[in-house]
Formats: C-alpha cells, sequence, structure tokens
C-alpha cells in the first residue's frame, strides 16, 4: 500500500510501500502507538509515531508542531484495511516545513522504500 513517510529528524519525505494493517505497521515502528493528528483534503489521515526527542518536528501548512515521525495513510475501510494514500507527493512537500531550522534552507528528498 502507498503511504507517505515524514522523517522530522532526517529532514526527508518518502513514499513507501507499507501493509494495510495498522497494526502491522506499528511493528515497524516498534510497537509504538500511531497518533491520528489530523485529514487531508485527500481524506488520508496524518498520524505521528512520537518521539521522546524535542529536537525536531515538521508541520504540515499551519499546522503545530510534530514531534517524530509523520505518516500519510489512506482510509480505513472494511475490517480496518487502509486504502493507499491519495495525497499528490509533490504538493504535500510543498507544504511541510522542518524545524527548528537548520542553517540554510530545509531539505526534502524524495526517496522510493520498497
Amino acid at each position: 500500500m502507498r503511504a507517505i513517510l515524514i522523517e522530522s529528524s532526517e529532514r526527508i519525505i518518502s513514499e513507501a510501500d507499507l501493509p494495510e494493517f495498522k497494526s502491522v505497521i506499528r511493528r515497524r515502528f516498534d510497537g509504538a502507538k500511531l497518533i491520528r493528528v489530523g485529514t487531508l483534503p485527500s481524506g488520508d489521515g496524518v498520524y505521528v509515531v512520537p518521539s521522546e526527542s524535542r529536537d525536531h518536528f515538521f508541520t504540515i501548512g499551519g499546522s503545530g508542531p510534530h514531534y517524530g515521525t509523520g505518516l500519510i495513510l489512506g482510509k480505513s475501510g472494511c475490517f480496518g484495511v487502509l486504502a493507499k494514500a491519495l495525497t499528490d507527493f509533490e504538493a504535500l512537500a510543498s507544504i511541510v516545513t522542518f524545524g527548528p531550522p537548520p542553517s540554510g534552507d530545509h531539505v526534502i528528498e524524495r526517496e522510493t522504500e520498497r
């Protein structure tokens, strides 16, 4: 299933192929809870895997800071199966900012993880 990862500590946004179930996705992040923090206009959910560190964060549009790894996941269907994320990668990348600002501009790299 297509998902979008936002790595605040690495300052990278990437597309990833993840399983269709949240419980399996949680295992990838050592069982951390996925916290839903919003919904994008496409209907995709914005989730954060929280981090204890307050050194790095990301924002989407005018949102407040989100500390940890961000996940853009599609809508839940029957029996909790997630659909692929419909959000346009380039449009999302244009509204994501990272903080605190480094000495230069924020860097966004496109990667595809399989």
